[in-house]
Parts: structure tokens; sequence; C-alpha cells
């Protein structure tokens, strides 16, 4: 997204890079989390004024994260209770007519979140390509 889009001002980077008890998936080890951070922010370095982040769980840096943001990517725990609580909190750091996105809605509860949560809302014309879902705040 850096190499990519020239005008982003500010990146946020939200990751605990640590195991817990309700990742069920196998990359749910400490050791290949903290090399993964390791790389990522080897990777970044160069963008160092351009990005935050923030190493904690989703749930926590809600009061991190500032209002009016642009787009919100979502690719976190796949499991429904935490994407329902993901798109929840962020929903509502969009400005009107900001992009909340994610992956993986092949996942049965990344797919169920989505469902129940653009009814709720009322979104009109969600969007789904390939792995990722998109929704416009209107």
């Amino acid at each position: 997204m850096l190499q990519k889009i020239k005008n982003i001002k500010k990146l946020y980077l939200i990751d605990p890079w640590e195991s817990y008890n309700e990742y069920n998936e196998k990359k749910n080890n400490d050791l290949i989390l903290n090399a993964a951070y390791k790389k990522t922010m080897s990777r970044l370095k160069r963008y160092v004024k351009k990005i935050k982040v923030i190493r904690k769980y989703s749930s926590k840096a809600i009061n991190d994260i500032p209002d009016n943001l642009d787009y919100i990517y979502i690719d976190g725990n796949h499991d429904y209770e935490f994407v329902i609580k993901d798109m929840e909190f962020y929903y509502n750091k969009l400005k009107k007519g900001g992009i909340l996105s994610g992956h993986d809605i092949n996942y049965p509860g990344v797919s169920k979140a989505f469902c129940e949560f653009v009814s709720k809302k009322k979104i009109k014309n969600p969007l789904i390509l390939n792995m990722d879902w998109i929704i416009i705040k209107e």
C-alpha cells in the first residue's frame, strides 16, 4: 500500500504479534509471530514517518486510533466473535464515505460476521472481490 499509494498520511498497523488461546490457526506460535514482527518492522523501516505500529489486540487498540479515517482493513482472528467486534468497533472510526474492508471472506466466521453486519447496518452495495469484502460507510 505504501509503495503504490503515495498520498497516505498515516497507516496504523494493529497486531499483538503474540500467541493466545482464542487463535486456532497454525501460526499461533510466539517464535513465529516474533519473527514475523521483526520482518514486518524491517520491511517498513523506510516508512517510519508514515506508520504507527500498535502492538495490541484490536479490541484494546481502539482508543489509539483517531476518528474520521478514510480506510480500515481487517485481517485478524477469523472466528465470528472477533470479526464482528472488529467490524463494530472500527466502522465507527470511519468518516462518511470511508471504506471498511477485510480479508478471508471464505472463512465461516468472517462470512457470518460480514452478512450479519451488512444486514444490521443496512449497508447498500457491499462488495466481495476474491477473498476480500468491502463496505462503504454512508
